[in-house]
């Protein structure tokens, strides 16, 4: 769409997306605390669910229009990817920066439980080469047991929950389904300021001859991921620890049952060498996360808890991995 555009053009659009992307997220986040509280539902769930489905809604749309476009199949992989490694790397690592973040051994029970479950249930499926209609069929069925589950988590949560308190000025007939409205609307805004930031960054990638997976990796994969990026930091700024979590892994979730099923399911994804490299590199990565969050260390935090350095060790295993894609093309 930008390709065409000239440098500054396509700089000064991704400026402007950045700034929407960071304003949905903090008003978006404000909003569906609210939802939290009003209908007595663990934040948690609320990021795992809705937040979390909103944010990677950008995943899908870009996948599903590479699919139907007739455009090479392995941007999709690529996407998922580099998008789910985007969102730990950045997502969470940079949360933990921001603020401790203090995990319940129910989140270790459930939230990671399903990720890592879905997480190597793709990774036995791309090792074949491709994943096709029947087996992207089953990811998204995975996804509806998953919300299942996950509305089970709510049902027995819910009387544990605090009954709504009123915030700041907040009245009740603001704190509505109304509310639900806001928070989609916000994320809504996220989505399509991270379509046109892709889409500029990817103008200039092409105009350099950076390869179709590559750009899915690294460019598109953050790029798709941005609204996710900035609603886990937003959450962390308020000190919503239980938001960045469920968001998250509730994203990687739903990235790989169903940005990923739901094209395999109509067309058939092929999974290249590097894809498969990539995704040894994620499920490493995800246990780098447990084995930070689980032990006790001098500087890396206590357990269950990831402090700073941890985070900061987080972005770097990323930052250093996304580094070797782009100096090798690998």
């Amino acid at each position: 769409m930008f390709g065409g555009l000239p440098l500054v053009v396509n700089t000064l659009i991704t400026l402007g997306s950045l700034i929407v992307l960071v304003g949905s997220a903090d008003y978006a986040i404000s909003r569906a605390i609210l939802v939290a509280r009003r209908y007595r539902v663990s934040p948690l769930i609320i990021g795992t669910t809705l937040v979390a489905i909103s944010t990677s809604l950008a995943e899908l749309v870009v996948n599903l229009a590479a699919t139907f476009s007739g455009a090479p199949t392995s941007i999709v992989i690529g996407n998922v990817l580099g998008s789910n490694m985007a969102n730990i790397g950045v997502g969470l690592g940079i949360a933990a920066i921001i603020t401790p973040l203090r995990t319940a051994t129910l989140v270790i029970e459930r939230e990671f439980v399903l990720y890592f479950a879905v997480t190597a249930l793709m990774t036995g499926l791309a090792l074949s080469g491709a994943v096709n209609r029947y087996e992207g069929g089953i990811l998204v069925v995975c996804f509806v047991i998953v919300l299942y589950l996950i509305y089970q988590y709510a049902r027995r949560g819910q009387a544990e929950v605090p009954a709504a308190v009123e915030d700041e000025g907040e009245t009740d007939h603001v704190v509505s389904p109304i509310l639900i409205v806001e928070v989609v609307l916000a994320l809504v805004a996220l989505v399509v300021a991270a379509e046109v930031l892709v889409e500029a960054v990817s103008g200039i990638a092409r105009a350099a001859g950076v390869s179709d997976y590559i750009i899915g990796v690294t460019i598109v994969g953050i790029g798709t991921s941005l609204p996710e990026i900035a609603t886990s930091i937003q959450a962390a700024r308020r000190d919503q620890v239980d938001l960045v979590l469920g968001n998250v892994f509730g994203s990687n979730v739903f990235n790989i049952c169903i940005a990923l099923g739901l094209p395999a399911s109509i067309r058939v994804v092929p999974v290249p060498a590097s894809a498969v490299r990539d995704l040894y590199f994620l499920n490493s990565f995800g246990l780098v996360v447990v084995f930070i969050l689980l032990g006790e260390y001098p500087f890396l935090g206590r357990n269950k808890v990831i402090g700073a350095w941890g985070g900061g060790l987080i972005v770097a295993v990323y930052v250093g991995y996304l580094a070797f894609k782009v100096a090798t093309g690998a």
